[in-house]
């Protein structure tokens, strides 16, 4: 893993302004605890939450086309949701770009900057659905 860490005195600048990078997705987290890696973990929860919320509009354009091609059908929708929520849970291939750590009175605060290739969203949820024998057949037309 490539990335930058340091101790800091001061809330980092790319935590507080995240960059914006074409084709990426940037979730920002932190996290405290008496704990240094515990307020990792801490952070990279928050930050993995930016990012789900950020595949939403990705994921909804996918699956608007493959329920318009499903015709609504009811099993397509069902599966087609049972896809999303699994992705936004698992949220693969993120990389922390950015850490940094504060040390404070009561412990650490942690901060993470983690990005997410755009593009990813729309392949994994290809992958996903041809492995469904209902949706296999829709997800041509995607």
């Amino acid at each position: 893993l490539l990335y930058s860490q340091s101790y800091v005195r001061l809330t980092p600048r790319w935590y507080k302004i995240p960059p914006q990078e074409q084709g990426k997705l940037i979730g920002v987290g932190e996290g405290k605890s008496s704990n240094q890696d515990v307020a990792l973990k801490k952070a990279i929860m928050t930050a993995n939450v930016q990012l789900a919320e950020q595949m939403e509009p990705a994921l909804t354009t996918i699956t608007t086309r493959l329920n318009a091609l499903a015709k609504g059908d009811e099993i397509v929708l069902q599966r087609v949701t049972r896809i999303r929520t699994s992705l936004k849970a698992e949220l693969k291939d993120t990389r922390i770009v950015q850490r940094a750590y504060k040390k404070t009175k009561k412990g650490y605060t942690a901060y993470v900057l983690i990005e997410m290739n755009a593009d990813e969203i729309k392949s994994s949820f290809i992958e996903k659905a041809k492995e469904d024998t209902v949706l296999r057949e829709f997800i041509v037309g995607l």
